[in-house]
């Protein structure tokens, strides 16, 4: 039996993925390009974290099963998609098994694939801390304060590689710190969803997140001054972290206000977004850059108009490839021995 989904999850992840479409239509978004990217990507490392339970009972068998359904969600995929973006040859292949974004945009194929082996990592290395956890029974508030610390500290220091550390392991240890945040603080998000006053509250810590992440605009990144994690070009790493935290925030208690208010018509869509991320991820590059081609004869049309219009067409054809990826070709998304053995 599936655990009950939690709605906001699927608005944050909906919301995320729609900010990833406006930042990649980068010949209309200058005005928000840079502050979309100073936090959505860390913003799906809290998410998960969000719905992390480190109740369960973990035994050997478990924490296999639990190993080869994240080799099956993020690794296989990976690969697959990798695969039918890059030209076939040994050369390529190697490059993508070497999984860093460096070595993924020298096999020429999708460069977003990035995220993947960095989330297959950071899950199995909360896992590990979660049983170093259980087996020193540290205090649980403690030991993951500890490790959210420790965890940025590593990827502050870790010095940059021309060709990337093996599937993203630098980018990990700042992926692990908002995926270790996101489990830390869900008993708070609990919290506030039960409190009968959270349409007073809400709506405040929207408005003082949503400010404090302008704060973006003191951080002085690269050339492109935009912050790029997946190279782990952060620039000021601490004002970087808290910008980042106050998005994953402002994101979560605007999708926590979408729950609470509930409109069934938008938040269908939302939660049909939210639960095919991992689809839109894989194709909305590609629309874009097909409808590229026709936006480019009418360069009189304001930007805003391009990058709305833009941001709907990818969305609404990104939603018709799910569906039909969902129906006809699940192989593309997961390998499940279970699903198998079912089929057959």
């Amino acid at each position: 039996m599936n655990k009950k989904r939690l709605p906001y999850i699927d608005y944050i992840k909906a919301i995320g993925i729609i900010l990833v479409i406006i930042g990649h239509i980068n010949f209309a978004n200058a005005d928000c390009k840079t502050w979309i990217y100073s936090f959505h990507m860390p913003l799906f490392f809290f998410a998960s974290g969000l719905v992390v339970n480190v109740k369960k009972k973990r035994d050997k068998d478990i924490e296999l099963h639990f190993l080869y359904s994240k080799i099956g969600n993020l690794l296989y995929p990976y690969f697959v998609w990798a695969i039918i973006y890059a030209p076939l040859s040994i050369k390529n292949l190697l490059k993508i098994l070497y999984g860093s974004y460096e070595s993924i945009i020298k096999a020429k194929s999708l460069s977003s694939l990035w995220f993947l082996p960095v989330m297959f990592l950071t899950v199995c290395f909360f896992e590990l801390f979660v049983y170093i956890q259980k087996k020193t029974k540290i205090q649980s508030n403690l030991f993951y304060s500890m490790i959210i610390i420790i965890t940025f500290m590593i990827g502050l220091i870790l010095p940059n590689l021309e060709f990337g550390y093996p599937m993203g392991i630098d980018v990990v240890f700042t992926s692990l710190g908002f995926y270790s945040i996101g489990h830390f603080i869900r008993p708070a998000i609990d919290y506030v969803r039960k409190k009968e006053k959270k349409y007073i509250i809400l709506p405040i810590v929207c408005i003082i997140t949503f400010v404090l992440t302008l704060s973006y605009q003191w951080n002085e990144i690269n050339e492109n001054s935009y912050i790029l994690m997946a190279t782990a070009q952060y620039g000021n790493y601490l004002l970087f972290v808290t910008c980042a935290l106050c998005g994953c925030l402002f994101i979560t208690s605007l999708s926590l206000l979408l729950e609470y208010i509930h409109n069934q018509k938008f938040t269908d869509i939302l939660t049909y977004i939210g639960r095919n991320t991992l689809i839109i991820f894989f194709t909305h590059k590609l629309i874009i850059n097909i409808c590229k081609i026709g936006f480019n004869y009418f360069e009189s049309i304001p930007t805003f108009c391009v990058l709305g219009t833009m941001t709907c067409i990818t969305l609404i054809v990104c939603i018709v490839i799910s569906y039909l990826i969902n129906k006809y070709c699940s192989f593309l998304l997961v390998y499940s021995q279970t699903n198998r053995r079912t089929k057959k």
